[in-house]
This record gives C-alpha cells, structure tokens and sequence, in this order.
C-alpha cells in the first residue's frame, strides 16, 4: 500500500479522496503538528510528503528542511500546496514539487502522480463478477472471475501467479442482450497472493493495453447504464 503523508488540511484532504485515493492503492495519513508529521514520514516512509508553506502554530518550510536533512528521509519527495508567493521559498527549503493555491483537482493530481507509483483507476470502476479467460505470456491457461471493471481494466481474481509487466489475453463477456466476447490485452501492474493480505483478493490488477474503441465504448456505457440504475 502506497502511502502519502501531508498536514491536515481539509480543502487537500478533500480533493485527494475524492480523486484520487477511492480510486487506487493509496492510503492517506495525517499529522496535526509539525512533530505528529515527522514522526509519521519516519514511520510510514511514504511515496510523498505534502504541505503548505504556511502552517498553524509551525512552518512548512522547517518541516521539509528537516526532511531533507535527514539522510534516512531526505530522498522522500515533499510537494508544497501554498499561495504563489510562496513559491521561490519553498523551492530554497528543497521542495521537489509546487501547487498553487487554490489548488485545482487536475494540477493536485499531477504533482501527486509523478510520485506515487499506483494505479490511479482514471474512470470510475463497478464491482461485478465476470468469468474471464485468460491466457498468459509465459503459457498459463485458465479462467479467473473480475471483482471490479473499468474501460481501463479490471482486477482479476485468480490463485494463479502473474508476474508484474507481464501481459495477459483476456476474454469476457458483458452481461448484456446479445453482449459478444470481448478480447483485450492487459500488463499487470498489481499482484496479490492469497493469504498475503488479509483485505485483499488473490489475483492481480490489470491495465488494458489493447482494446478496440468499440469495446472501449461498450464497457463505458453499461458502467454508466449500471451506476444510473443504482439506488
């Protein structure tokens, strides 16, 4: 689980749940005080660090000096949320990122991706089950069943052993009238065993990499067809 440490702030806390940590391997950890957050940054050696300049009752910028001068710490990125004038300060202090305030959801997301390697779900998924066929590069064989789809992938339940990169052909079928196969190529970028994480289902994350527009299009619409039907 990929982890990012920021001050609490309600407005950053709000837009990265919302965006962006419902919708990937992320978990999000807190501090209050300047102490509380070097604490967690020792503790949970998180993928980024955000903060602002200017913090209540400590300074964002004696935080990340800090950081940086820990060498056990200092190769953790800190990206600054804080007002445009405050940008050259934080750049001297050792930011490795800047987003202006107020902050937009596509600039907080952007400085954010370029340092936490998961697999942001880019569209919204929808738990369903699905038998899928697969077939492997190394010439595994067999079926798994989805937890959750999207037009850009799906996690697929499966005891069998994928390596990460590794790129799977899938089959599958959505449940609609007359609903044809639907072939696709996917890399994995997710594997899990079983019994390995307790909250987590024994298969593996996949990205499709090929997959027509037409089908593109298709699982896009009964996505959206099944979540306006939901109560």
């Amino acid at each position: 689980m990929n982890k990012i440490v920021l001050f609490e702030d309600p407005e950053t806390l709000r837009e990265l749940e919302h965006s962006f940590v419902s919708r990937s391997d992320c978990a999000l950890v807190t501090a209050r005080t300047g102490a509380e957050l070097l604490d967690a940054v020792r503790r949970e050696r998180p993928r980024v660090v955000l903060l602002d300049a200017s913090l209540p009752g400590t300074s964002g910028l004696a935080i990340c000096r800090a950081i940086k001068a820990d060498p056990a710490l200092r190769a953790t990125p800190v990206v600054f949320v804080s007002l445009p004038v405050e940008h050259d300060r934080c750049t001297e202090a050792g930011a490795d990122g800047f987003v202006s305030r107020p902050a937009s959801r596509a600039r907080l997301l952007e400085a954010v991706r370029r340092f936490v390697p998961a697999v942001e779900r880019a569209s919204e998924r929808l738990p369903l089950v699905l038998r899928v066929d697969y077939r492997g590069e190394r010439g595994q064989e067999g079926f798994g069943f989805t937890r959750d789809l999207s037009p850009e992938g799906l996690f697929l339940k499966t005891r069998e052993r994928f390596e990460l990169a590794e790129v799977l052909e899938l089959s599958f079928s959505l449940p609609v009238p007359g609903g044809r196969p639907i072939q696709a190529a996917g890399r994995v970028v997710r594997s899990t065993d079983a019994g390995a994480d307790s909250h987590a289902a024994a298969g593996a994350g996949v990205v499709f990499h090929r997959l027509s527009a037409g089908d593109h299009l298709a699982i896009s619409r009964f996505i959206r067809e099944r979540n306006e039907q939901a109560p």
